[in-house]
């Protein structure tokens, strides 16, 4: 009968080998685990948060993993229970040491951590929610008004207040997922439809002009596909904020999440970038 540290390591020691043959195997399936491998929680109730577990990607509420610290020793963390442990390990260098794959491990804690920290700025129980009744899976572009506006080079000379807010926090990255058509081509010529999220995804081409904004439909156009949406009031002032996790879609872009916190202070309202948060979003 195997005791159950006996088990422990050899469940530790399979775990290497398949990470092993992983990386020498099949680099680009691992590259596709590890992408998959940020917290995620689709389209879940306020308070509640759910992580893809390392090697598995199952859905959970935690995931045990065990990691090199020193060039001997190692580790078993529980996140995110353990994310002050694992940020410690982290500030006296452990993610230099394992292999590949164990250090892509260590990249996935530190992000974690860091993005549950972001999460639970104000723990408090927010007191007013105008945001997680909205279909985010399938949003018109003009009620997140912020991603067009501001993502438009024409607005770089003259920002106003909410797009410098979007830039503060380092998001003026979004312009990537919206090629822009010129606007003097007729709408009703381009066979253009209300620009919207589609099922989590949204790809397409920009006509921006007198009469408005369109979207002609192309698949070959860069985009983005919504991952996650978590809730949280991010910047404390009892207002319940939503957090999108958005994934770029198109030939060269890198498929790691970006974070957009948005929020509203009245029911059908456009959402905004929530004023005064604290510190960075977290990035990828």
């Amino acid at each position: 009968m195997i005791g159950s540290s006996s088990q422990h390591h050899l469940k530790h020691r399979m775990m290497r080998i398949i990470s092993h043959q992983l990386l020498f195997a099949c680099p680009w399936l691992l590259t596709m685990c590890l992408l998959w491998t940020y917290p995620s929680t689709l389209l879940s109730a306020p308070g509640s948060l759910f992580f893809s577990a390392p090697y598995s990607g199952e859905k959970v509420e935690h995931y045990e993993v065990t990691l090199p610290v020193t060039r001997e020793g190692q580790q078993t963390f529980v996140i995110p229970a353990d994310c002050q442990s694992a940020d410690e390990a982290l500030a006296h260098g452990a993610s230099r040491w394992g292999n590949r794959v164990e250090r892509s491990i260590w990249r996935k804690v530190q992000m974690d951590c860091r993005y549950v920290s972001f999460l639970l700025t104000f723990p408090h129980q927010p007191l007013h929610d105008y945001v997680s009744g909205y279909d985010f899976m399938n949003a018109e572009l003009q009620d997140i008004s912020i991603l067009l506006d501001c993502t438009d080079a024409r607005m770089n000379d003259n920002p106003n207040q909410h797009c410098r807010e979007f830039h503060a926090l380092g998001l003026e990255g979004f312009s990537f997922l919206f090629p822009w058509k010129s606007g003097d081509a007729s709408p009703s010529e381009e066979n253009t439809q209300t620009c919207r999220i589609n099922n989590g995804i949204f790809r397409g081409r920009i006509i921006y002009n007198r009469s408005g904004t369109h979207c002609i439909q192309d698949p070959k156009a860069p985009g983005f596909r919504v991952i996650a949406i978590d809730y949280a009031d991010v910047n404390g002032d009892t207002f319940l904020d939503a957090i999108l996790r958005l994934v770029p879609l198109g030939i060269g872009l890198r498929r790691v999440p970006i974070v957009l916190p948005l929020t509203r202070k009245e029911p059908g309202g456009i959402f905004t970038i929530p004023h005064n948060i604290p510190g960075p979003v977290p990035s990828h």
